[in-house]
């Protein structure tokens, strides 16, 4: 019996050396050799991993595909690397790989955004695109979480002056105009490094794009969907950026505007009168929401910054 059960075991354990082999080779026939790229502290990341991560910003963004191979490589390289290191700060607070109503929510936002209706055509979409929807899930779960750790640290910190918001839009209730924004934020640590990433910005979207330049340069989470931001009120805006963009055309770019997390770049997509009655509290709630918002994506990027600095990262 003793000679039966272990002759099973060789056997039972050959299947497995030669499923898993199989498996292993159907993953990596798409790339001759897999390579280890870089390492963040342990973890490393390889070539396959890069592949599949431009395959992920392309199936999300199509004006990824624009970019020469350079690009997309170093995009898709930093995207891993952040959420990485997102992932090991976000384990000290939250269990990870959990269903949540707000990452629902969530995808809900990213397949309309790709003009679809549909979970279940989102996830053919994604089949269709050889991704798996329960790793973009995961994905989705890391930046929800994220905005989440980042409200509960920073919430107490942020200012917004309710009573100027509301004088300005009372003194305003007639005016109907709304902006579609297109941003870039970039940081530097020096006027030499400032000076170089604005020319090499200016020269890319001269040459190629205002979404293109987003892309590659900009730190906002906004940087996934090519810079590109919702409408809003020009009620709901600050005076000191109205005062900035009321004299901009469509397409036109407004010079670096100093942020706590370092340069942004505004540009006017496009403009539109709203003929529709405002209701005046609706529109103060618009208002503190941006606010809210604006404030939570520089801390989001000041303490992604901070805490990378506590990261080694090894490049191979």
């Amino acid at each position: 019996n003793w000679l039966i059960y272990n002759g099973m075991k060789k056997i039972l354990s050959l299947n497995i050396f030669v499923f898993f082999f199989i498996f292993f080779l159907n993953q990596f026939s798409v790339s001759s050799e897999v390579k280890i790229i870089t390492k963040v502290n342990n973890q490393i990341i390889t070539n396959l991993d890069i592949e599949n991560e431009k395959k992920y910003l392309m199936t999300l963004n199509k004006n990824f595909e624009n970019l020469d191979k350079d690009k997309m490589y170093s995009i898709a390289l930093e995207s891993i690397i952040r959420e990485k290191i997102k992932r090991n700060e976000l384990k000290k607070y939250f269990l990870l790989n959990q269903k949540n109503i707000n990452f629902d929510n969530t995808i809900v936002q990213i397949y309309k955004r790709l003009n679809l209706d549909s979970l279940n055509k989102f996830k053919n979409y994604l089949a269709k695109n050889n991704l798996n929807y329960e790793e973009v899930y995961k994905k989705i779960e890391i930046e929800t979480l994220w905005n989440q750790l980042i409200y509960t640290n920073y919430a107490d910190q942020v200012v917004i002056q309710e009573e100027r918001l509301r004088e300005e839009i009372l003194k305003n209730k007639d005016t109907h105009e709304m902006y579609k924004f297109s941003e870039i934020v970039f940081d530097f640590k020096n006027k030499e490094e400032f000076k170089r990433k604005y020319d090499e910005i200016n020269s890319l979207i001269i040459e190629k794009s205002f979404s293109e330049a987003a892309l590659v340069y900009s730190i906002s989470d906004s940087a996934s969907n090519s810079g590109s931001l919702d409408w809003v009120n020009s009620n709901i805006l600050s005076n000191s950026i109205k005062e900035k963009i009321e004299n901009l055309n469509i397409g036109e770019v407004y010079k670096p505007i100093d942020i706590q997390a370092g340069e942004l770049l505004l540009r006017i997509d496009d403009k539109k009168n709203d003929e529709k009655e405002i209701d005046i509290e609706k529109e103060i709630q618009k208002a503190k929401d941006y606010e809210l918002t604006s404030q939570l994506n520089n801390f989001s990027l000041i303490y992604y910054n901070k805490i990378k600095q506590d990261y080694i990262i090894n490049e191979k």
